[in-house]
């Protein structure tokens, strides 16, 4: 059993914070389970990230699927640590291509980011790819 699902199962829900996992409720906590916890922290953070990331590709895939002449979209996640989380779809002539950017919040402007996906319309051509 890997380390999130035997925190699971102890009733524990994680959640990345930056580098951070917050725990609740806090009062479920065992000693040993802040052992595990400690032990296993890089390998907790990157399956929460992982799995917080899998609705946002969902969402932004599904975007796609409803609108066929686009060819990106993104979907933003919740500012962490001053940060905003950004998952990118892009439909490309071999399928889809996704790709996460982390965006300091003071630099994130959603408007503009949209403006300049939808400027890109007709980068196949340029890059080679049809």
């Amino acid at each position: 059993m890997t380390a999130l699902l035997r925190l699971r199962a102890a009733g524990l829900k994680l959640t990345a914070h930056g580098d951070t996992i917050l725990v609740e409720p806090r009062s479920g906590l065992t000693d040993e389970l802040r052992a595990l916890i400690r032990a296993n922290k890089q390998a907790l953070l990157n399956e929460l990230r992982a799995a917080a990331r899998e609705p946002r590709i969902a969402q932004a895939t599904r975007q796609l699927t409803e609108a066929p002449a686009r060819r990106a979209a993104y979907i933003a996640g919740e500012e962490t640590d001053g940060v905003v989380p950004v998952t990118v779809v892009i439909q490309t002539p071999d399928g889809l291509v996704t790709g996460d950017l982390a965006i300091p919040k003071e630099r994130w402007d959603p408007w503009l980011f949209l403006k300049f996906l939808e400027e890109q319309d007709g980068w196949w051509p340029r890059t080679g790819l049809q």
